[in-house]
């Protein structure tokens, strides 16, 4: 009877434990709700501090919205990030469209560099893929090469 209380109290114990260390993984909680006026518009911070990071829709969306004060002529962000604008480098074809140069065999030597000669290459327009593309690969190794100027 002895040995099984000891028993008892040492799983009561180890459970108390375990149940003490979830708890504090769980001390900060994943997003706090900025503004929630219905589930179509709602609006999340992701981060303790409220200008650590861009503010969210509860989707994952950005919705950025910045709070700046100003105090003795000196402005101050105390909420969110503005959001990051990328400028397109090489634009996909739902913003431009563009052709390549491909070939169904085994490309020559040195087909990857500038002054290749893909004169004998087949070429068409960009996407390529499945039977929604506008051109359909056939699955035996295509090679596709594009012209790209970065300047």
């Amino acid at each position: 009877m002895k040995h099984t209380f000891r028993k008892l109290n040492l799983l009561v114990l180890s459970s108390l434990t375990a149940c003490a260390g979830m708890v504090k993984a769980q001390d900060k909680l994943p997003a706090y709700p900025l503004i929630t006026h219905n589930t179509y518009f709602s609006i999340w911070s992701n981060t303790d501090k409220l200008n650590e990071s861009v503010t969210k829709h509860w989707t994952g969306k950005e919705q950025s919205m910045l709070g700046v004060i100003k105090v003795d002529d000196k402005f101050y962000r105390f909420m969110g990030q503005p959001s990051l604008q990328y400028k397109t480098v090489l634009a996909a074809t739902d913003e431009q469209a563009y052709n390549v140069a491909y070939t169904n065999e085994a490309p020559a030597e040195g087909w990857e560099k500038q002054d290749f000669a893909d004169g004998n290459w087949k070429t068409g327009a960009a996407p390529f893929g499945d039977e929604r593309a506008k051109k359909v690969l056939s699955g035996a190794g295509e090679t596709f090469g594009r012209d790209v100027s970065l300047l």
